[in-house]
């Protein structure tokens, strides 16, 4: 019998209440380019996730968050201060899971 694997969706769905505004933010992220930038993924540079997993920044150097994901930015910021290294284990699940 096969194990089934989580996607991204199921991941968000089910997330821990410590990663509810990151998993909001990835989720309103879906909504944008990625290959000009999202949210999301300006969330991963600041922290320095992007530099230390991929080796530089994923969002192009104009990107900008508008008014709309800046409060899921800010909250998620929070909870990524609160317990930064669950977060990160999260994240960690989400890079690696299936879109």
């Amino acid at each position: 019998m096969a194990i089934a694997t989580k996607n991204v969706w199921d991941l968000l769905e089910e997330a821990p209440d410590y990663v509810e505004n990151l998993s909001a933010l990835i989720s309103w992220s879906t909504n944008y380019n990625y290959q000009t930038g999202m949210p999301y993924w300006a969330f991963l540079d600041l922290i320095g996730y992007s530099e230390e997993h991929y080796g530089g920044k994923r969002n192009e150097d104009e990107f900008t968050l508008d008014y709309a994901s800046t409060e899921l930015f800010a909250a998620a910021l929070i909870e990524w201060g609160n317990r930064p290294q669950d977060v990160e284990d999260f994240i960690d699940q989400i890079e690696n899971a299936e879109w």
